[in-house]
């Protein structure tokens, strides 16, 4: 399944780190393998707040096809914004590149992470439609890659491809 389907040039509806006046995103100025550092820990916050979910409600939300993470009215956001996550992170270069984070559950079971990354060398990604996605799988689905990095948060320990 291509988990980078596009989704248009639509913009999300919801982004704490854009400036409102200029519609520019606050990590313009920073490079590419800073705002990939960024992109993955954002995805691990969220990743926590799935997890939560998940052990309390018995699945993940649900979300037969890709969808935007940052869209207010999308089954991710509204099933943990408040009580799982104050906020869904929004990309670094959610509103000027077309960059977002994206959400797949088809069945509740399993589910995916993704975000675009600009760094191509990143081992970590892989190559759909031109553009180098990162995935971290939650809850025993498969990886798309062979490396992972351990993280470890206050109340779980994780490992990320």
């Amino acid at each position: 399944t291509d988990l980078s389907a596009d989704l248009g040039d639509e913009l999300p509806t919801n982004s704490s780190d854009t400036n409102a006046a200029t519609g520019k995103s606050s990590s313009t100025s920073a490079t590419p393998a800073s705002r990939d550092v960024k992109r993955k820990a954002d995805l691990v916050t969220v990743q926590t707040a799935l997890e939560l979910y998940r052990t309390e409600n018995g699945s993940y939300p649900s979300a037969p096809t890709i969808i935007r993470i940052v869209d207010v009215s999308s089954s991710i956001y509204t099933a943990l914004v408040p009580k799982y996550i104050t906020t869904i992170p929004a990309d670094p270069y959610a509103l000027d590149r077309g960059y977002w984070y994206g959400y797949r559950s088809d069945t509740g079971a399993t589910a995916y992470l993704t975000a675009q990354l600009e760094e191509t060398t990143d081992p970590s990604t892989t190559l759909e439609d031109g553009k180098y996605i990162y995935h971290v799988p939650l809850s025993g689905a498969p990886s798309t890659t062979s490396q992972s990095t351990s993280v470890v948060d206050p109340t779980m320990s994780v490992t990320i491809p």
